[in-house]
């Protein structure tokens, strides 16, 4: 009941500024209309010819400008995916010519050189070890100031690491025996009291809390995504592709709408034209094929009406056999060509819906791939404008082609949880819903994306 007040409380706020607002701008919107009436009327009646002149060049802007606008933002959209695809191509290249040259090397030895190969490269990191640590001791016997400071500061960093590898195992250690003993408790209650008292309950959150941000910062680098992989290069790839479709269909739709406006009155959708101009034409349709037409209409005669139609029925067979047939204009050729026309059509819708969910999941994707550090060539993520703001998931999720249905869809959803009851579809949003998509989020993260990107990134590394 608290809730309900709460959020009927709140609809009555919103819906209150709102109406103040929409009042406010009509009469702003009112009083500048009269305005502009009052003067456009006055120059269309002092210079008619040249009013006439400029509304003409007015609305040619506005044409042009409706015409443009998404297609100089899809334009701007190709250009970043373009480039970054470029970058990552090179990069991958790099990578496999890298690979390549040390797989040719090995190839090219034989097996008693690639033992000497092996043994010379134990001895070279056995001498370098030995070399490292003359040369420290070397230092150590000159006395200079920088090196024992050096060496001071990793022997405290070292120190300091193994200090906070084991407070984390005591803080999970306290966390297992706090949560035994009040498991431990409520199966002895029966789960009614007896709980962990006040301060221990809170330590219990707090040791909560921090473990799940320390498992949040490690899992976040372990599902990053190095961008020199394949699979980064052929994702990037396709939604270059589709980019480049959404671009044909901006700036073919005006042509697109002037030529079908005629036949049909319904907005015309790609997949249509694709269809009429892909599909073939049933062979029944042919005007080699006609015969086949006739005598399938003949065949198509009600029984009722064979007695009265029995003339003509003979007549159309007698001409259809005489008539010479054509190889594909029978079975099974017509089936076959049937049955390619319907997996052409499965194609075509298919690959559309395929497109939408590329354009869909490449906000994600590229919200989890990571960068290459120039310095040394470690992965880590996007710095935090590049990641989140521009040109990263805000942006993404404002250009994203599917986010408009996505919108649509959202606002729809809230109209009619208004009408249902905000409180009620929240309480089954919070007690099937949210646990739902939780779970769902956590398979596909689980079985799904940290497989992929261990597998990517563990064949980038070793190759």
């Amino acid at each position: 009941t608290q809730y309900s007040v709460a959020v009927a409380f709140l609809r009555h706020i919103q819906l209150v500024l709102s109406h103040s607002f929409m009042v406010a701008f009509r009469r702003r919107l009112r009083k500048f209309g009269t305005k502009l009436a009052k003067t456009m009327a006055s120059e269309a009646i002092r210079h008619p010819q040249k009013f006439r002149r400029k509304m003409g060049q007015v609305m040619t802007g506005l044409r042009w400008l409706k015409y443009l606008a998404p297609l100089i933002g899809t334009f701007n959209k190709l250009l970043g995916n373009t480039l970054d695809l470029i970058k990552k191509f090179n990069q991958e290249r790099q990578a496999k010519r890298a690979a390549r040259a040390k797989r040719t090397l090995m190839n090219e030895m034989t097996p008693e050189e690639r033992q000497v190969y092996v043994a010379t490269r134990i001895q070279s990191s056995f001498r370098s070890r030995r070399a490292r640590k003359s040369f420290h001791a070397l230092q150590l016997l000159k006395g200079k100031t920088e090196a024992f400071a050096a060496m001071r500061l990793q022997k405290r960093l070292r120190v300091v690491a193994a200090q906070a590898r084991l407070r984390v195992l005591k803080k999970k250690q306290e966390l297992k025996e706090l949560q035994e003993r009040e498991l431990k408790k409520m199966k002895e209650n029966r789960g009614k009291d007896g709980h962990l008292d006040a301060g221990e309950r809170r330590r219990m959150y707090e040791l909560q809390d921090e473990l799940n941000a320390q498992a949040r910062e490690y899992l976040g680098k372990r599902m990053l995504l190095r961008p020199n992989t394949r699979f980064a290069v052929t994702w990037k790839i396709l939604f270059v592709v589709c980019v480049l479709v959404e671009i044909t269909q901006v700036a073919l739709k005006p042509m697109i709408d002037q030529h079908f406006a005629k036949k049909s009155k319904e907005p015309v959708q790609l997949i249509d034209i694709l269809e009429n101009r892909l599909v073939p034409i049933p062979i029944i349709e042919w005007k080699s094929c006609e015969y086949a037409k006739k005598a399938l209409e003949a065949e198509e005669v009600p029984p009722v009406l064979k007695a009265f139609h029995m003339f003509k029925q003979e007549k159309k067979v007698l001409a259809a056999e005489k008539t010479e047939k054509i190889w594909y204009c029978e079975d099974p050729y017509t089936k076959y060509h049937s049955v390619f026309r319907d997996f052409v059509r499965f194609l075509l819708r298919n690959t559309i819906n395929f497109m939408s969910i590329i354009c869909f999941m490449d906000v994600f994707v590229t919200f989890f791939t990571g960068e290459l550090n120039p310095e040394n060539g470690c992965l880590i993520p996007k710095p935090f404008f590049t990641r989140w703001i521009l040109p990263g998931l805000t942006l993404q999720m404002l250009v994203n082609p599917m986010m408009a249905s996505v919108a649509s869809l959202t606002f729809r959803t809230i109209n009619e949880s208004f009408r249902i009851g905000i409180v009620r579809v929240w309480r089954w949003a919070f007690s099937f819903f949210f646990p739902l998509f939780v779970i769902i989020a956590k398979t596909l993260e689980m079985s799904v994306w940290r497989p992929l990107v261990k597998e990517q990134n563990t064949f980038s590394t070793l190759s």
